[in-house]
């Protein structure tokens, strides 16, 4: 039982800590209601999942021509936030978004008009995996050069020919676009590695392959580091 409560503490404080820079990283480019929107938002769908998984969350508040416009610079701000110091953190914003929930009803979570459905974590440690290591890896090949929506869409594009099952591929394919939070299990191992290595391969295109070992070895460094990947070895994937 400690060992249990130990977890939902540690659970808490890196959700609350993720919180705090969620808010620092969009205080400059959203007025307070807005702001407290998104925050409410990312967590009621995305608190639960790895921090550097931004993608679905941005297309989802980032809908405005204005918006779209300055994505980048939104997405570097959250990352600057997310892995820099926590001095540099604004106050936990939690007390923020329960009053705003309270005067919106379930806000973020129900309400707007391309709200994707929400999907719980995967059980499947291979899932989690695959799905931190990819995410980590576009997002790593972002900060070099903002390429990682043609990325996505290039895969969704020939999902086609890596996957035979019709379900899973249309979920695969929402996944990719931001529609759906979390990717859900349904994929086998050899496709996880096609993804990843199509990823690969088009980064090794824009950024050369030297760049692109370097920032998919750091993506799978990180990985390393996560208690799932005791279960998993994200080495596996390559």
């Amino acid at each position: 039982m400690d060992s249990d409560n130990s977890s939902l503490e540690a659970l808490d404080a890196r959700v609350a800590r993720n919180r705090r820079a969620i808010y620092t990283g969009l205080k400059p480019f959203f007025p307070e209601d807005e702001l407290i929107a998104a925050l409410s938002l990312w967590q009621a769908r995305y608190s639960g999942g790895p921090a550097y998984a931004l993608h679905g969350f941005l297309n989802e508040i980032c809908t405005t021509p204005p918006l779209r416009k300055i994505r980048n610079d939104v997405h570097r701000s959250l990352r600057q936030a997310l892995f820099g110091p926590d001095n540099a953190l604004e106050s936990d914003p939690l007390l923020q978004i329960e009053r705003w929930k309270s005067t919106h009803g379930n806000g973020g979570a129900s309400s707007g008009g391309n709200l994707g459905a929400r999907h719980s974590a995967s059980s499947n440690p291979k899932t989690q995996v695959f799905e931190s290591l990819f995410e980590h890896f576009l997002s790593l090949v972002d900060e070099k050069q903002p390429i990682g929506l043609h990325l996505r869409s290039y895969i969704d594009t020939h999902l086609e020919k890596v996957l035979s099952n019709g379900p899973v591929s249309v979920q695969v394919s929402r996944w990719l676009r931001g529609k759906d939070a979390r990717l859900d299990d349904g994929l086998d191992l050899a496709e996880m590695r096609t993804i990843l290595h199509m990823a690969y391969v088009l980064a090794c295109e824009y950024l050369g392959p030297a760049m692109a070992d370097s920032l998919l070895s750091e993506a799978v460094q990180h990985c390393e580091l996560q208690a799932i990947s005791r279960l998993f070895p994200p080495r596996k994937l390559l």
